[in-house]
């Protein structure tokens, strides 16, 4: 099965891109899936369900801290000391403390626009390395990347607070990037 046209456009739906030393969550705002995801649903909604239940036994003790991207403010228009942004972060927080680097969908109203922003991350880079290894033994790959890491680039701009890695970027057009 595939998820269909009307439920991509009516739901929000999480997914996840799989790296060999991360994994990236993504929220689709109700917009078009990439087609990985569209024809997986089955393997994506169980990986949601698995989620919660497998989390305590994933993180154990560690106690992972979390960043928010410091441009987020400016992607969103959401004032950072407002309740709505507090809000409008709660769940990317909630899938950083998982171990996920989290990105939301930057254009809602615009449902064939595929650019993402990143919301929320692991702070500790050896943190994000150790829950995705023991997510993988969970976690069934909707796509699988099998490059070298995380794309070196990316890696290089979270952790070294380089502001271009918080900005937009279009899924679509970053496949390049991946090795599959």
């Amino acid at each position: 099965m595939a998820y269909t046209l009307i439920e991509q456009y009516a739901r929000d739906i999480d997914y996840f891109l799989t790296f060999p030393d991360v994994i990236c969550h993504f929220a689709s705002a109700g917009s078009r899936l990439p087609l990985f995801v569209e024809e997986n649903d089955l393997v994506n909604e169980e990986n949601l369900r698995l989620i919660p239940l497998v989390s305590a036994d994933v993180l154990g003790d560690l106690d992972v801290s979390y960043e928010i991207n410091p441009n987020l403010s400016l992607i969103t228009g959401i004032p950072q000391d407002s309740e709505d942004f507090q809000s409008y972060i709660r769940d990317f927080v909630g899938f950083a403390k998982l171990g996920f680097f989290s990105f939301d969908k930057t254009y809602i109203n615009e449902r064939e626009d595929g650019r993402y922003h990143l919301v929320a991350y692991p702070k500790k880079e050896s943190d994000a390395e150790i829950v995705s290894a023991k997510w993988r033994a969970h976690l069934s790959p909707l796509l699988e990347i099998r490059g070298p890491s995380f794309p070196p680039f990316w890696r290089h701009l979270f952790y070294r607070g380089v502001g271009s890695a918080f900005l937009p970027f279009d899924i679509r057009n970053s496949a390049r990037y991946f090795y599959f």
